[in-house]
């Protein structure tokens, strides 16, 4: 079974104040479980947010003009806003 642990315990091992740690639970930053009024952090959250976090390892996928067309087409946008949009990907 996977440890969980205490706002209090993540603090102490963040060497931050507890208020900082509800922050970081309130803003996503660190995957927490609400359980009633009290905040729960799976021990693998806490080694995930140390080492960096799954958002920063992974990349966006970039897309080629002509996929953003086909986006746009599919999707029924009309032709002024492709326009518009044409333009900012050009600038």
């Amino acid at each position: 079974m996977e440890q969980v642990l205490t706002v209090i315990e993540v603090a102490q091992r963040l060497r931050v104040n507890v208020k900082t740690v509800y922050r970081m639970l309130e803003k996503g930053r660190l995957h927490g479980v609400r359980v009633g009024r009290l905040w729960r952090v799976p021990d693998e959250a806490l080694s995930e947010y140390l080492q960096g976090g799954k958002e920063r390892t992974q990349t966006l996928r970039e897309y080629t003009r002509h996929e953003i067309s086909e986006f746009l087409k599919a999707d029924m946008i009309s032709p002024e806003i492709t326009r518009k949009l044409e333009q900012l990907l050009t600038q």
